[in-house]
């Protein structure tokens, strides 16, 4: 189902990028077109500016007297010739300095090439009866090229002119029209896109997703249930447990007490091996309970100074043949100091239990990173293979069992259960007679 949909969602994304790809597409072409059909329009208006205004100042050379004006209007009516020449050039053939693209219009270019209005040819008559009435002396070529000026500049050329810009303006609003048209298109066809993607992809994840969250919901709710019953059966068992062991302790004492003369010390061995086991299970027992309990403490995140927790532990613990030192500076934390110092005492009590030297030096750290504070409780113990790592923090696993001070086991797997709790990671750094250290991090808190 999530395979099918995640296909149909990548088939509809691939639709959406193509169709904006279009849209975007038509943006810029509408925008290109605009911008070159504005320039157009402006140059033919130009060239009808430009015919009028030779034919104004061709008037005032006609009718002028003055030598200095007439030398004026010549040389203005020339520029004009020269500009309005170039525009019409870079209309008809293009022109990559102004942007101009050569005309690809065939009803446009029938009116410039073909008649009745062949604006070239119009344009090339006009023009050079201009350089006729500007440079000729003949009078007569004179007069009949200025009668030729006036008639095209206010009749013919002007009609044309005004009918080429129509064109113009004509042809580009329909290129306009179909651009927007274009782009109106792909912008609807995402929208209906969208519309379908979410009918027939998201709402089907949707419910996928609601229907695992109601199963997740139910799987965590029978699994809360699961783990209360077994809470509770542990504590029930354990508890109910300690009466027959405690019945049986005690009538071993009797026993011993009673027939002690009479027994062999064969027997008597017996005796005391069978109360070293009893007073074992006695321990576990208690660890078995200790570690069902930890997940119903109801205990209270707080802010405190763990360098006052740990200050404490070490007068506690410190003595002549035992040194803990702290090497880092401790943070302020916001978590159970409950779950804190418990996690402390068993890492300072597995480093004393099971180190073997004269004196047993102990040292505590704390690192962090931007997520994690970073602890760690090192001692110069002799150290565990790399086989054994895991398996020291699972319940009731202990790598020695020593009748005379026996152990539940149970300590390390209460503090990797604690510190999985606090959202953290517990491991061990150790090499082979030579140190043994306990690393595991928690998330900080508001205070970390």
């Amino acid at each position: 189902m999530i395979k099918n949909a995640t296909i149909k969602q990548s088939i509809a994304l691939s639709l959406i990028a193509i169709s904006a790809i279009v849209a975007g597409l038509s943006v810029q072409t509408l925008i290109k077109s605009q911008k070159n059909s504005a320039s157009i329009i402006n140059l033919s208006g130009m060239q009808r500016m430009h015919s009028q205004r030779i034919a104004f100042y061709a008037n005032s050379l006609y009718l002028s007297k003055d030598s200095i004006e007439i030398e004026r209007h010549k040389s203005v009516i020339l520029d004009l010739k020269k500009k309005m020449q170039y525009i019409h050039e870079s209309l008809l053939y293009g022109n990559d300095s102004l942007n101009l693209p050569r005309i690809d219009s065939d009803s446009l270019l029938k009116m410039y090439t073909q008649d009745p209005i062949n604006l070239n040819q119009q344009i090339k008559v006009f023009l050079g009866e201009v350089g006729v009435f500007v440079n000729s002396t003949d009078t007569v070529k004179k007069k009949d090229a200025f009668l030729i000026i006036n008639t095209y500049a206010s009749g013919r050329l002007l009609y044309s002119l005004d009918k080429v810009v129509d064109q113009y303006v004509n042809e580009t609003n329909h290129r306009i029209r179909a651009m927007e048209i274009r782009g109106v298109a792909a912008v609807y066809t995402i929208i209906v896109l969208l519309i379908l993607e979410f009918i027939f992809v998201f709402n089907p994840l949707i419910h996928v997703h609601l229907e695992y969250e109601r199963k997740l919901k139910k799987q965590n709710k029978r699994l809360a249930h699961l783990n209360q019953d077994l809470e509770q059966f542990i504590y029930a068992t354990s508890h109910d447990l300690k009466t027959p062991i405690r019945g049986l302790h005690n009538l071993l004492e009797f026993f011993d007490a009673d027939f002690s003369d009479e027994l062999k010390e064969k027997s008597k061995d017996y005796i005391l091996l069978i109360k070293s086991r009893v007073k074992r299970i006695n321990v576990l027992i208690d660890g078995l309970m200790r570690f069902g309990s930890v997940s119903r403490e109801q205990t209270e995140d707080a802010p405190f100074d763990l360098s006052r927790l740990i200050s404490r532990l070490v007068s506690k613990y410190q003595s002549d043949n035992i040194s803990i030192e702290v090497t880092s500076d401790l943070p302020s934390l916001k978590v159970s100091p409950v779950r804190m110092n418990e996690i402390f005492i068993n890492l300072i009590e597995n480093a004393i239990r099971y180190n073997k030297r004269a004196i047993c030096e102990i040292t505590i750290g704390h690192t962090e990173t931007r997520q994690f504070h970073q602890f760690f409780v090192r001692d110069n113990g002799v150290g565990i293979d790399n086989k054994y790592h895991d398996k020291i923090f699972k319940l009731f696993q202990t790598l020695e069992v020593d009748d005379e001070d026996p152990t539940a086991g149970i300590g390390l797997a209460i503090v990797q259960k604690i510190v999985n709790e606090l959202g953290g990671k517990v491991w061990v750094e150790s090499a082979e007679d030579e140190y043994f250290k306990i690393c595991f991090t928690i998330l900080k808190g508001e205070m970390g």
